[in-house]
């Protein structure tokens, strides 16, 4: 399972949007333990949406900075575009109420299990078109 952690100072979940945010760190998680595979700079943080947050130019380009094999990302907002992402991509949105990222780390391989069974079955058991974790 893969996850994409969006930050700004590499120790703290970003208190911005999941766009907005200048990193996003990637994982690799399994039931033992979790190993950080890479850091991406997020090329698209400028991307102008003075007419429309949430717009789908941005949408489409933070994603596209990503591996298909994403399962999750985590933010501390809900994004406007977390409803076009969980409705098109197989991407489940996560708002983490925890703000450190070694405590999300930690979140996601105690409930590896649960995680793993959401990405098989993310249309019957996720209502909304996000999760929150706290």
């Amino acid at each position: 399972m893969k996850i994409a952690i969006a930050t700004n100072d590499k120790k703290n979940i970003s208190e911005t949007h999941f766009g907005d945010s200048q990193y996003f760190i990637i994982y690799e998680v399994n039931s033992d333990n979790l190993k950080k595979i890479n850091t991406v700079n997020n090329i698209f943080i400028d991307i102008d949406e003075t007419t429309k947050h949430g717009s789908d130019q941005k949408k489409e380009s933070v994603v596209s900075l990503f591996d298909k094999d994403i399962n999750f990302i985590v933010a501390s907002q809900k994004s406007p575009n977390f409803k076009k992402i969980k409705k098109n991509t197989k991407i489940i949105p996560i708002v983490s109420k925890i703000k450190l990222l070694k405590e999300i780390e930690e979140y996601f391989v105690e409930n590896y299990e649960n995680f793993s069974n959401l990405i098989d079955n993310s249309e019957s058991q996720i209502d909304d078109n996000f999760l929150v974790i706290d």
